[in-house]
């Protein structure tokens, strides 16, 4: 293939490329102040968001490979250990099961586990905690709600303690709760919770399949110009059989 060709499909397939799409829930307020569930000794917590507020990534889905959550205050650096787990969910919101292990969904990953760094140097005004993921996890919002699990070993407790951006209680909400301090417990305390943290989520979108047959499409049309101009290079002579020899 020709430099013209390969420099065409480069830039083609950069253009059906996915981009990292910022999805933000609960999209909506009233939002306040709270410490759960990073600020306390111990907490097994699990949030739920409704499929709808990630819509913008596609009926393809896209991995999510970030997750931001907003914090006022100062950098208070990190916790010895938390484990996050996300899933697609059948669970509503506002319809989480009292019992911790029947809201996850079949497709329950671990995405980080041990010390979690609870700063960032490159935040923005609203979300000023970044958490990349060990291991990115693909939802499909076409396939269920989205569960956050939320496993603190080893909280900081702060006094004050810097508050965490949540949805208070909405007629309008998006997210739900459950939750329980005692992680030695297979029931929630507190479940149904019309509220939660606010959260970004970093998410690469997986490009449609129609792209694909595109960009296929396109790729075996470079691959017929340049074959063409492979033979339109042949010189006449060589295409004629060659030049006659003398008589």
């Amino acid at each position: 293939m020709n430099q013209k060709a390969a420099t065409l499909i480069s830039a083609m397939f950069a253009a059906i490329s996915a981009h990292a799409t910022d999805i933000i829930s609960p999209s909506g307020g009233p939002f306040g102040a709270g410490i759960l569930p990073f600020f306390v000794p111990t907490m097994h917590y699990q949030q739920v968001y409704g499929a709808s507020d990630f819509s913008a990534i596609g009926p393809a889905g896209g991995f999510i490979s970030e997750i931001w959550f907003g914090r006022a205050g100062a950098d208070y650096g990190g916790f010895p250990n938390i484990q996050l787990t996300l899933s697609t969910t059948a669970r509503a919101v506002g319809g989480l099961s009292s019992i911790f292990a029947e809201n996850p969904g079949t497709d329950a990953q671990v995405v980080h586990s041990g010390p979690l760094p609870f700063s960032s140097s490159d935040a923005d005004p609203t979300f000023t905690t970044r958490i990349t993921l060990d291991q990115a996890f693909y939802y499909n919002p076409t396939a269920g709600n989205l569960l956050l699990d939320i496993e603190n070993y080893h909280g900081l407790e702060q006094t004050p303690a810097p508050p965490l951006r949540t949805l208070w209680t909405s007629s309008s909400h998006s997210v739900s709760t459950a939750w329980s301090y005692d992680l030695g417990s297979a029931t929630a305390d507190v479940v149904g919770s019309a509220g939660g943290l606010l959260t970004k989520f970093v998410i690469e979108p997986v490009p449609e399949p129609s792209a694909f047959a595109f960009l296929a499409l396109a790729f075996a049309g470079c691959a017929t110009m340049a074959a063409w101009g492979r033979h339109s290079s042949v010189p006449s002579d060589r295409m004629n059989g060659g030049t006659d020899g003398p008589g």
